[in-house]
């Protein structure tokens, strides 16, 4: 069965040269951001993703896209990238720059996982708040 083992939103993330990932500044399911009005804007922001149950797979399928919860949202197209068949596990990571949210409130990340027998959708919601 095809799934996430885990999403994780946060500031930086790279591959180290033995394949494992290093992620700075995690984030919870609120994001905080300074005091002030208008939109908030982030400089750096990453989607981690490991996705599981891929073993036979040689081609799995990606996409993913940030919303507010209650404005639906067509999603871009899918990403393919190619896949170890022997491996269990494919590491995502999606580094996006100036993110801006209109206001504090809910925000939902959908994420998608398709191999050439399934796909999953998966939605990660998390609060931005100002402190």
């Amino acid at each position: 069965m095809i799934g996430f083992r885990a999403i994780l939103l946060c500031d930086a993330a790279r591959v180290e040269p033995d394949g494992s990932l290093s992620l700075a500044h995690v984030y919870n399911d609120r994001l905080f951001a300074p005091p002030g009005d208008g939109p908030i804007t982030v400089a750096a922001f990453v989607v981690a993703a490991i996705a599981r149950g891929l073993r036979g797979a040689e081609r799995v399928g990606f996409r993913h896209h940030l919303r507010a919860h209650d404005v639906p949202q067509e999603p871009p197209p899918f990403a393919y990238h190619d896949h170890d068949p022997l491996s269990d596990e494919h590491n995502f990571l999606f580094e996006h720059e100036h993110v801006v949210f209109s206001s504090t409130g809910v925000y939902v990340l959908e994420l998608e996982l398709a191999t050439a027998d399934l796909a999953i959708t998966e939605l990660f919601a998390f609060t931005v708040e100002r402190r």
